[in-house]
């Protein structure tokens, strides 16, 4: 080898350490391993993942159906202690099943789930959920889910901003956390 070469080596290979350096100093000063931050009372807290690993499209499909069963099957005792009509909470329920001209339902999120569609499965149910599920039908039928439940579910705050309740329908509060819930998993 010729000195110039050699010399070309040994830059190459001072190079890749120096971006090695650069590469771990980055990482370690990105977080590391999640335990390491301290809350308040100075504990290590855990890093929350906001990247959750998908539910199997089998999965998936489980959970969907449990929802639509919630939806179309309210606990009559909270129906009852809303004063809601019947008229009124069979047309939302259908909606939310079956979609509007502007919504799709929740059936077409299980067809866009089967044909493996994960993106518009997604887009569907969070526009499901804002549009249909979620909207109280008056002040009596008005339940929150608390900050704290919220930061479980919607860690990264798309339905709502970090540190706030949500507002959502008393009759369908369960069916809209765990919507939120698969929302992450899809």
């Amino acid at each position: 080898m010729t000195a110039p070469s050699a010399r070309k080596h040994v830059g190459c290979a001072v190079l890749a350490a120096c971006a090695t350096l650069v590469l771990a100093a980055f990482a370690a000063a990105c977080g590391g391993d999640g335990d390491d931050s301290p809350d308040t009372d100075g504990t290590p807290t855990q890093t929350p993942s906001f990247f959750l690993e998908p539910l199997s499209d089998k999965d998936a499909l489980a959970e969907l159906d449990d929802i639509i069963d919630l939806v179309q099957n309210p606990d009559p005792e909270v129906v009852e202690a809303t004063n809601v009509g019947q008229f009124e909470l069979n047309r939302r329920i259908t909606e939310a099943v079956e979609g509007t001209a502007e919504v799709p339902g929740l059936n077409e999120v299980r067809n866009q789930l089967v044909d493996e569609e994960r993106i518009l499965t997604g887009e569907y149910l969070h526009n499901n959920l804002v549009k249909t599920l979620a909207a109280p039908f008056s002040q009596s039928d008005t339940a929150s889910i608390s900050a704290g439940e919220l930061k479980e579910i919607d860690p990264r705050g798309i339905f709502a901003e970090p540190g706030d309740s949500f507002k959502v329908s008393s009759i369908f509060r369960d069916a809209v956390m765990r919507v939120i819930a698969l929302w992450y998993r899809i």
